[in-house]
């Protein structure tokens, strides 16, 4: 086991949930921005999780492929919100 990537694992989902609290709950088609942020991040930690206690090489590889594809997923979101308050401040000083 790494403790040092668990550690950072659990930390980043750490600071992915307070960042959801802070989020406004608007929803945005069928969920909340909030919510999706939230069931990547928590996903990452959990994907880590089950890759620690997989069957064989070949399981941990696969799950912590999976964990990686669920911090891509929180890293897009992420950046999309961030490309989002850009805009937004960039028409209001055009307004």
């Amino acid at each position: 086991m790494n403790v040092e990537l668990e550690d950072r694992v659990v930390k980043f989902t750490s600071r992915c949930i307070k960042v959801c609290v802070a989020l406004p709950d608007r929803k945005i088609g069928s969920t909340s921005l909030a919510d999706q942020v939230f069931r990547s991040a928590t996903s990452v930690a959990a994907n880590y999780a089950e890759a620690e206690e997989a069957e064989s090489r070949k399981d941990f590889i696969h799950k912590l492929k999976i964990a990686m594809k669920e911090l891509s997923e929180e890293g897009t979101i992420r950046n999309a919100r961030v490309a989002q308050g850009h805009r937004r401040k960039r028409l209001c000083r055009e307004a």
